[in-house]
């Protein structure tokens, strides 16, 4: 059975507040960790959203939500709790899962300056076929995993959750983390141009 716990009387500040104050502690050691990525700010940011919102799960939907989050298959908590409340899919919805390729990414990195990722607004027929040529784009980044960068990480994340969570369960959220967080940069364009992405914000954790 899912959580019983009732929304009402739960206080999203207090709740924030809590995850913010723990973060704190944390906060040298990860910036330390991606001092180096000239996304920086950007991957922080992604990190600490991606935790806040497993102190939520946890919080909303008990232990067994948690599980089914980290064995289930949607990346995004969104996702997850919207099939989750009101669908009473407990795994979620399968996505298509990247499959790097170097050559088309290569290819595709030669001119792509703008990436439209789900949510984005389609106003001709230029920008839906750079829709296209987007998502092939980005499923094919050859990510490379950076094992020194995963331990760190993984051993920030025992230190951060080691006082709300169970052993168990925080290698269940070590096995679901996205990659990003610790894999090696990839080079987004020969030419070292900005690559501007449109589209919706939650489409980050799909």
């Amino acid at each position: 059975m899912k959580n019983k716990t009732n929304i009402n009387y739960l206080k999203p500040n207090e709740l924030f507040q809590k995850h913010v104050d723990n973060l704190k502690d944390f906060q040298v050691k990860i910036n330390e960790l991606y001092a180096d990525n000239p996304n920086k700010d950007k991957i922080v940011a992604l990190f600490d959203y991606w935790i806040f919102n497993i102190s939520c799960l946890k919080t909303i939907y008990g232990d067994k939500g948690l599980i089914d989050f980290c064995n289930g298959d949607s990346t995004s908590h969104l996702r997850f709790s919207i099939l989750y409340e009101f669908l009473d899919i407990p795994k979620g919805l399968p996505i298509k899962k990247a499959n790097p390729y170097r050559i088309i990414f290569n290819l595709l990195n030669l001119f792509i300056r703008t990436i439209y990722i789900p949510g984005a607004t389609l106003l001709d027929l230029k920008s839906r076929i750079l829709n296209k040529l987007s998502f092939y784009y980005y499923h094919s980044i050859p990510t490379q995993e950076d094992l020194l960068k995963k331990q760190k990480l993984f051993k920030i994340i025992d230190n951060m959750m080691k006082d709300c969570l169970s052993k168990n369960e925080i290698n269940k959220i070590k096995g679901k983390i996205p990659k990003v967080f610790y894999s090696n940069t990839v080079n987004s364009s020969f030419f070292k141009s900005k690559i501007f992405v449109k589209g919706s914000c939650a489409s980050f954790l799909e």
